[in-house]
């Protein structure tokens, strides 16, 4: 009784948790991978009630080996989850040749013992061999890309931390419904009394429900790193490095509706998203390539490009370009205090810098220092006399 309502619930909680992964539209391959899992666990556990109660009506088939296909759609989760793919791969599909294959064979076995009287134990070996060659190629893709993830960028570093305890939790139930379906497996031959992993089920449906209910409470882990600036909210004060250049307090004078929409959004994670800016300008120097633009750096910073519009025009005293500017002088003072014109030309410190001739960079650094780059030069060599 206690068993079968446990996986009522499961199967209740599956049905609800598809049913909000189909309705999100930011990553269909995630979205789609997702959705297999959990309507197989979910069918899985209402058959296994459709069977205790009507067993002389449904015939028994042994259906562990069809659940060959969760490990792969796992491994193809984790990872599209990883690259962000946004489409599945036609290459994927080459994964769910082995488990249907098992399963349809399973099938013929049964009705015709095509392995006679060894086939559970040869065929449930098959499927204990391939379910931890797909564990072990999980744990590398989670261990390499994942679980070792880092990065100096704030908002992209707490991203990887949510990804990397999100993925944690997630594998922990994958390992602990997998030991309890090889011990259901080894009771079975140890009893000669094969019940297709029955043994102990309800552990696999509290893991579950405790998996369920974490997706239905922070559905924001589900959808790759793109999503989860959403849910980011670090409340920490800054010193900024170009502080007289930004505008900290909140807009509330947004006539344009759309941008009306982005300002909570935006203010939330401000200082962490000026913070990272500032990063990426300063210590990356990342305007050393002439060609790099706006979208660029939204990309590098993982958050949508209509944010950092948002940020320049409202939150900063100059504009983007400007700001592109005002950081390559920056540039070219420290290294012409570093001794960088002993032994280069002004024209290759133009070229340094980002600049894509010498005749921007005068006018750019006369316009901000005040002063030539030559007189600037010079009077920092007397300085140091």
């Amino acid at each position: 009784m206690i068993e079968n309502f446990i996986f009522i619930i499961v199967g209740i909680l599956g049905i609800i948790t598809t049913s909000i992964i189909s309705q999100h539209k930011s990553n269909r391959a995630i979205n789609i991978y997702l959705i297999l899992i959990f309507s197989i666990i979910s069918l899985r556990f209402l058959y296994q009630i459709f069977v205790d109660y009507y067993h002389y009506l449904i015939p028994s088939i042994s259906f562990t080996p069809f659940l060959s296909l969760a490990l792969p759609i796992m491994y193809l989760y984790f990872t599209s989850l990883v690259k962000d793919y946004k489409k599945i791969k036609k290459e994927d599909l080459i994964h769910f040749m082995f488990p249907v294959s098992l399963g349809l064979f399973n099938l013929l076995n049964n009705e015709y013992k095509l392995l006679g009287i060894h086939s559970e134990l040869i065929l449930t070996s098959v499927f204990v061999f391939f379910s931890l060659f797909y564990m072990s190629k999980i744990f590398i893709v989670l261990k390499n890309s994942v679980w070792n993830r880092s990065s100096k960028i704030i908002i992209v570093n707490k991203q990887n931390e949510v990804i990397r305890n999100w993925t944690y939790f997630l594998f922990t139930i994958l390992i602990l419904s997998m030991s309890r379906l090889i011990i259901s497996i080894t009771i079975d031959f140890i009893k000669n009394d094969y019940s297709g992993g029955k043994n102990y089920l309800w552990m696999s449906g509290i893991l579950c429900i405790i998996l369920f209910i974490k997706i239905l409470s922070t559905p924001e882990i589900l959808f790759g790193y793109n999503a989860l600036y959403k849910k980011i909210n670090v409340q920490e004060k800054s010193n900024f490095k170009l502080k007289e250049i930004w505008i900290i307090s909140e807009k509330k004078d947004i006539i344009n509706q759309q941008d009306d929409l982005l300002k909570d959004k935006i203010f939330t994670n401000l200082s962490v998203y000026i913070k990272d800016i500032e990063y990426l300008a300063v210590e990356e120097k990342v305007f050393r390539n002439q060609k790099i633009k706006i979208a660029e750096i939204a990309k590098k910073l993982d958050i949508p490009k209509s944010h950092l519009h948002f940020i320049f025009k409202y939150h900063s005293r100059i504009s983007f370009t400007d700001f592109k500017k005002l950081i390559k002088i920056h540039d070219a003072l420290q290294l012409i205090e570093s001794g960088y014109l002993k032994l280069n030309t002004l024209e290759a410190l133009a070229l340094k810098i980002g600049f894509s001739s010498y005749n921007p960079f005068f006018t750019a650094f006369k316009e901000i220092t005040g002063s030539t780059p030559q007189a600037y030069n010079k009077e920092l060599l007397a300085t140091k006399k």
